[in-house]
């Protein structure tokens, strides 16, 4: 196992050591996912390569049509941490109607079977042209989507992250998934601050 302190990899947010109170006037969480989809970019024809963020091993490619995991089961789940603030934060956002449709969020963990150390993500469910009241009704159209719809694969690569989108098409709606790339996990770092991290890299960007 790598040591976390003295590593010096890719998408490290060892820096974010402090919690952070998520206060949801302090964010405009609606500009932020309208955002999140307009700085997205096609993936190249030749596939965006998806790394273990310690040690470089292939995780995943990412094609304009589709994305391709390698032997490695890049994500093992979900788990009660890290993101349980934001996410109950944005369920609570959808509950009061806070923003014009529900938003999915969704968080995982994985471990690279190359080096052993585990690495998380972060991942939304935008809806563009459809309003959903609910999350149930956002997963099920969502799901019904992935089976029956037309699909393009997104990438772009900011200063400290990745994300990767998919575009979904059905039924003349559109509906965006868009997740970063794996980034360290470990237990000093406070996912709080991680947050606050990737909204102002986003709010950032023109």
């Amino acid at each position: 196992m790598e040591d976390f302190i003295s590593r010096n990899y890719k998408y490290d947010f060892s820096m974010c050591s402090e919690p952070i109170e998520l206060v949801a006037d302090d964010y405009d969480l609606g500009e932020f996912f309208e955002r999140l989809v307009g700085i997205l970019e096609p993936a190249s024809s030749d596939g965006e390569v998806v790394e273990c963020p310690y040690c470089g091993a292939p995780l995943m490619k990412v094609y304009p049509d589709r994305i391709e995991e390698t032997e490695q089961e890049v994500y093992l789940g979900e788990e009660d941490e890290p993101f349980v603030d934001l996410i109950e934060m944005i369920e609570e956002l959808v509950e009061e109607g806070k923003f014009r449709t529900a938003i999915d969020a969704t968080q995982m963990y994985g471990e690279c079977r190359k080096c052993g150390n585990s690495y998380a993500a972060l991942k939304f469910a935008i809806p563009t042209t459809t309003n959903f009241e609910t999350v149930e009704e956002l997963r099920t159209f969502l799901n019904e989507a992935k089976e029956k719809g037309e699909r393009e694969c997104y990438f772009r690569e900011l200063s400290d992250v990745a994300f990767i989108g998919t575009r979904y098409v059905y039924s003349g709606e559109e509906i965006w998934e868009i997740e970063t790339v794996p980034f360290a996990y470990d237990e000093n770092v406070e996912f709080t601050c991680v947050f606050k991290k990737l909204y102002d890299l986003v709010m950032a960007e023109e």
